[in-house]
């Protein structure tokens, strides 16, 4: 258990820095910012195409952080690009950590853009255990498309930090787009560190529904 508000206020800017490519509770500090580029490749089953996505983020106020979240899938020519603003729901120095988003920006395929809304809750929590210190949080999002279509996801993680300052993550990962029914994946990942600031991460992605398994290789850092 966390024994006092030193150290969550620490464990809440590691896992601010270091947590996954993708929208989280802590916010970014002020001025400072987050990019990373991944891409993600079927290995085993029918995985459908490689995946490309680009995410950034930069700490806009104390508390307001400003994001991009762009992908492509080479074979089905899908593609997203999202603009949003995610804000804590209270005290960021607390055990746990609650944070709403608003994005906008465009979704679509084969050259068919569609305007889309995505609003978004998360929540995070930092931990230090005998064994380990770490973050656990859940993200939680709902696409909502001009042309009537959604897609709802939410994705669990569960961090660790090693002493070699390596990262060890296991996400359970849920989506429902509208009209289909939902699927669950597993996906582990380690995060190498490299220099004082950026990352290198390499991950598995088991999809339950066709027992497809993709890999990921990803580059992350902050500056």
């Amino acid at each position: 258990m966390i024994r006092c508000c030193v150290t969550i206020a620490a464990l809440a800017v590691f896992a601010a820095v270091t947590q996954r490519a993708e929208a989280g509770a802590w916010p970014r500090e002020t001025g400072q910012s987050f990019a990373s580029v991944s891409v993600e490749s079927p290995l085993y089953g029918f995985g459908g195409g490689r995946y490309a996505s680009l995410y950034y983020e930069y700490g806009l106020t104390e508390r307001a952080t400003l994001g991009l979240d762009m992908g492509r899938d080479d074979q089905t020519g899908e593609v997203s690009a999202i603009l949003f603003l995610r804000q804590p729901l209270g005290a960021t120095a607390g055990r746990n950590l609650w944070a709403f988003e608003l994005g906008a920006g465009v979704t679509g395929s084969g050259g068919l853009a569609t305007l889309t809304l995505r609003p978004g809750l998360s929540w995070g929590r930092g931990y230090q255990a005998a064994w380990a210190s770490g973050w656990m949080g859940v993200e939680s999002t709902y696409a909502m498309r001009l042309d009537g279509s959604t897609l709802g996801k939410v994705d669990a993680t569960f961090g660790v930090s090693h002493r070699n300052g390596s990262l060890t993550m296991l996400k359970v990962q849920y989506e429902k787009p509208s009209g289909q029914s939902g699927s669950i994946a597993i996906a582990p990942s380690v995060a190498l560190k490299l220099g004082r600031r950026g990352f290198l991460e390499l991950g598995l992605r088991h999809r339950l529904q066709d027992r497809s398994t993709l890999a990921k290789v990803g580059i992350w850092i902050a500056f």
